[in-house]
């Protein structure tokens, strides 16, 4: 166990922290003492009473600039607003003393109900609710008041306040590192909640919130101008598919989208393919695969870079010659794939964004969502996926990046003459179309043996669909492309018919059949 415990203390001094204060976390968690019935109210020294941990240190934090941040908005509550963008999240957090986090909330409590916030407001809520003792009665807040410095340099102490509630944060994460690993917790769990943990902390006080129209319009004059730039075509990541980039502007930043359809449809031969053609632009592109081994991603790379049937590949019948240049021309490609089974969300989470520092991932696969592990059990199925579908979605927003995640449709498309998916038939979750921004099914009639066209009697061997069922931003559209089963690729569909896939019988059927298979998707 002192050999797992030194291991941590290692991960956390690789984080920059001080040899010691290393040293300090590895005595063990800190500890921090209060009295009984909480905060003492005989004066404000009792009051401000210090939290100290074990080993007499104090933690980071500068009380001056909390109560010089209080009173500034105490006489000037244009200051409010401006301190809030910076100071979000839990007030007991962000202060170090309880009692300015309590005068904080009832100020923000007073704007959002449109009253004003001066010491006499401010005393009369806290009355009101019990809590004017807390903050050591109004005598302490008008000292506040009597301590405002210029509303302009709000600000700037804001973020002093908020430096100073993260260095604590981050000595609570460490402590808790050092606790896990001398309990003998699980220890990649352990880092992944400390890599999720310390991810949150990056975040706090960046800015965001609300957004002019003005701000929005003109950040949508940006994209036009870029489309425009673009041809007005593709201002996304682009599939390498023609028509499809046509509908969809390429997978956009932020996005989710959801590639389904039913096994053996060629979902990961989509995705795969998609991934290549993105890398080939200088994309760089994270791979998260839960199906397939590395290997088996390898070999399906091969086969595209060079052209040999993936079953020869597989059963070393292939051209060596051809599948070393296909190395050499795979080699340069920016693509990073993970295949660790039973993974959770919260690692997949915590991985990409290290992959994203690194690489700058400009596009995610997951295949496929439901073989994902859900971070916590829940009560159904359903729920399960839900909540890996929403926190996709989160990721796709945090990383700016779009993501796609493959996943599996239920039998009910079965049951249609023409065997098409719908939206409804998305597996166990309603909230798979909801959190998706887009949904494109792969469908192939040839897969149900639907080889002739209704109506026009057209040859559908090699034919597949990209069934664009849903799109938040743009319009819904079914593309047809080519279906290539000895490389799995899917490819530009020829307009001309005569160009269109050879179909052989024999070899529909050495191709179809190993790939057909339900091991081989």
């Amino acid at each position: 166990m002192q050999l797992r415990a030194s291991a941590w203390v290692k991960s956390f001094r690789a984080l920059g922290v001080s040899h010691t204060s290393c040293q300090w976390l590895a005595r063990g968690p800190p500890s921090f003492p209060g009295k009984a019935g909480g905060l003492r109210v005989s004066g404000r020294e009792a009051l401000m009473e210090q939290q100290q941990p074990d080993g007499g240190r104090m933690p980071p934090q500068n009380v001056e600039v909390e109560r010089q941040v209080l009173g500034a908005c105490l006489v000037d509550n244009e200051a409010i607003p401006r301190a809030a963008e910076i100071l979000r999240g839990d007030p007991q957090r962000l202060f170090y003393h309880r009692a300015h986090a309590v005068v904080w909330q009832t100020l923000l409590d007073l704007i959002d109900d449109g009253e004003p916030a001066d010491q006499y407001t401010v005393e009369a809520s806290l009355r009101r609710n019990g809590r004017l003792d807390q903050v050591g009665g109004l005598p302490y807040i008008v000292e506040l008041t009597g301590r405002a410095a210029s509303g302009a340099n709000v600000a700037h102490h804001a973020k002093i306040v908020c430096d100073a509630a993260q260095a604590r944060s981050l000595i609570s994460v460490g402590a808790e590192m050092i606790r896990s690993a001398y309990d003998g917790d699980d220890v990649q769990t352990s880092m992944s909640k400390a890599m999720d943990s310390l991810y949150s902390l990056q975040t706090v006080g960046v800015a965001g919130g609300y957004r002019s129209a003005r701000d929005a319009a003109l950040a949508a004059m940006v994209s036009f101008r870029e489309a425009k730039a673009a041809g007005g075509t593709v201002q996304g990541v682009p599939s390498g598919l023609t028509d499809l980039d046509e509908v969809t502007a390429g997978f956009q930043k932020g996005d989710l989208i959801l590639l389904a359809g039913r096994p053996s449809s060629g979902k990961s031969a989509a995705a795969h393919g998609i991934a290549r053609y993105a890398a080939q632009q200088g994309i760089p592109v994270g791979i998260v695969s839960l199906e397939m081994s590395t290997v088996q991603i390898g070999q399906r790379l091969l086969s595209h870079e060079s052209g040999e049937n993936l079953h020869h590949i597989r059963t070393g019948r292939a051209d060596e010659h051809l599948l070393e240049k296909a190395v050499r021309d795979a080699s340069g490609l920016p693509i990073w794939t993970d295949d660790t089974v039973g993974v959770k969300m919260i690692d997949i989470r915590a991985r990409a964004r290290a992959l994203q520092r690194r690489h700058k991932i400009g596009l995610f696969l997951v295949d496929y969502l439901q073989l994902v592990d859900p971070d916590e059990v829940g009560d159904s199925s359903e729920r399960e996926v839900s909540a890996i579908s929403r926190a996709l979605k989160h990721m796709a927003k945090e990383l700016n990046t779009p993501v796609v995640a493959l996943s599996q449709l239920s039998r009910a498309s079965q049951a249609r003459k023409d065997k098409r998916p719908e939206l409804s038939d998305l597996r166990s979750s309603g909230s798979l179309e909801q959190d998706a921004d887009v949904v494109i099914f792969v469908h192939r009639p040839e897969q149900w043996h639907i080889v002739k066209e209704k109506g026009t009697n057209r040859d559908l061997h090699g034919i597949a669909e990209l069934i664009v069922a849903k799109q938040r931003q743009g319009p819904c559209k079914t593309v047809e492309v080519q279906w290539c089963a000895s490389t799995t690729q899917f490819r530009d569909l020829a307009k001309d018919a005569s160009h269109y896939p050879p179909k052989p019988e024999e070899a529909h059927q050495e191709t179809m059949s190993w790939y057909d298979s339900p091991n081989n998707r």
